[in-house]
């Protein structure tokens, strides 16, 4: 029962989402959110253990969540690299201590993901795996795009 009101809530906030679109692009956080529903709305059609499902739905919000802060993270990466540069009298330093805390940032989200394909993998069958296999590269796929896709610096940002 829990995962038929799951899907039914899934289902309509992906129908919302995509009902005012026009045809127009969306975001890409905003598409990584919609391929993580279409993964989760295909997953109870193919896991059949609801104990097993439940433990993948628990990893796909892990992947939620970590993909919200690699944007974050990002974002804050691009201002503060912004603000940087503002500075005429930023020592090289400063930069470099930006870049090694980026490059850390990036290597947690990487590990992250390796760790939901872990879960994955210890809660589905080789046919399941196999019958996933689609959804799972999109979801995953617009995770990383969401998440390394470069946030647009607002003119006011560019003028302080």
């Amino acid at each position: 029962m829990l995962m038929t009101n799951r899907i039914k809530t899934i289902a309509a906030a992906a129908l919302l989402l995509t009902a005012g679109c026009g045809g127009a692009s969306e975001p890409a956080p905003v598409q990584a959110e919609n391929r993580m529903d279409e993964f989760e709305v295909e997953l109870a059609e193919i896991v059949e253990d609801e104990g097993r499902c439940e433990e993948i739905y628990a990893a796909v919000d892990d992947v939620r969540d970590v993909t919200r802060r690699g944007i974050e993270q990002r974002r804050n990466y691009v201002r503060r690299m912004v603000e940087l540069h503002k500075d005429y009298n930023t020592a090289r330093e400063d930069f470099n201590a930006l870049f090694r805390e980026n490059q850390e940032a990036r290597t947690a989200f990487r590990q992250e993901l390796y760790a939901f394909r872990s879960r994955l993998v210890e809660n589905t069958t080789v046919e399941e795996w196999e019958e996933l296999k689609t959804l799972r590269h999109d979801a995953l796929a617009a995770a990383l795009v969401a998440v390394t896709e470069s946030p647009v610096v607002s003119e006011e940002q560019e003028e302080n």
